[in-house]
């Protein structure tokens, strides 16, 4: 999942997220929000079902409330307790890199540091946002421009088709990650984890972070030359081959096979591969780049690839 995943504790903030859960699903929609009453099935494994959530999400949102710091029946703190669920959200979006958002609710004020524990103490180092139920929409609205700051949503707040879209496949150039192995990827988070951040002078990763920006769904990366800045059409084929295992692709595209080769021979060979490829499964297509050339020479270029 990619989105948005709210953490709250019941006996502090139900209410509270409950109301945003509302909000957010309005105006993101419902897919790309998980709160656990609302998101989990029945008889799912809940901490395992948490903990993924957690962990391929864009956002975590934290709500604060007056009880935050809330004791058990015993008197103990349960954020104390290792096995709370909510020190246990705070510490898996810490752990995997997932950006925290802690908004306050009811009035509450931000938690100190050194009044949690260690592992989640970087909670408190984050701006938070607040929710005051007398002005709740000017709040929310200034929410939604932090959070659409954060995904790079920009102006325009995306509106999700629940209709599936297409599958892509994505066969370029990265710094790291598997090589010539075609790898599952739900978020541009996701891909920043396997295959670190955009290369210079490669198109893969903005390729990829584009398809997530403009709605597009699961997709799988194919890193290809494991170093350089180029790649050859073998190295290009044994890449292709791992995708003839992945059934569900729809759309193939190789935003660097221009650039990843300095010759215009190679640039041919490695256009024809994808195209031999997308012949040789019968359900997909191929989306490939021109180079740089006068009306001729790109006339000429076609008929090459077209052999």
């Amino acid at each position: 999942m990619s989105g948005i995943a709210i953490s709250y504790r019941r006996e502090d903030t139900e209410g509270s997220a409950g109301r945003l859960f509302d909000r957010l699903v309005a105006r993101y929609g419902e897919d790309f929000i998980f709160v656990d009453l609302n998101s989990i099935e029945p008889a799912a494994d809940w901490l395992r079902t948490i903990d993924e959530t957690i962990r391929s999400s864009s956002i975590v949102i934290a709500l604060i409330g007056p009880r935050y710091l809330s004791v058990d029946s015993l008197g103990r703190r349960r954020l104390d307790d290792e096995r709370d669920y909510v020190r246990r959200e705070i510490r898996t979006a810490i752990d995997h890199g997932v950006r925290l958002l802690p908004v306050l609710v009811q009035g509450a004020n931000m938690v100190a540091g050194d009044s949690l524990p260690a592992e989640i103490r970087a909670l408190s180092d984050v701006q938070p946002g607040h929710l005051d139920s007398r002005y709740y929409d000017q709040d929310i609205g200034r929410l939604f421009r932090t959070i659409d700051e954060m995904l790079g949503f920009g102006e325009d707040a995306p509106r999700w088709d629940r209709a599936p879209t297409a599958v892509a496949a994505f066969v370029g150039l990265a710094d790291s990650g598997p090589v010539n192995k075609a790898t599952f990827v739900s978020d541009w988070k996701q891909y920043r984890y396997a295959f670190g951040d955009p290369k210079e002078g490669s198109f893969l990763a903005h390729a990829v972070r584009g398809w997530f920006l403009n709605g597009g769904g699961e997709c799988w990366v194919v890193r290809v030359g494991a170093e350089g800045s180029a790649f050859s059409t073998p190295d290009l084929q044994d890449g292709l081959l791992s995708l003839e295992e992945v059934e569900s692709v729809t759309i193939l595209a190789g935003p660097d096979l221009v650039g990843g080769h300095t010759d215009l021979h190679g640039q041919v060979e490695a256009q024809a591969a994808m195209i031999a490829h997308c012949e040789h499964m019968g359900d997909r297509l191929a989306i490939l780049d021109l180079p740089q050339l006068n009306v001729p020479g790109v006339i000429e270029f076609v008929k090459r690839v077209a052999g």
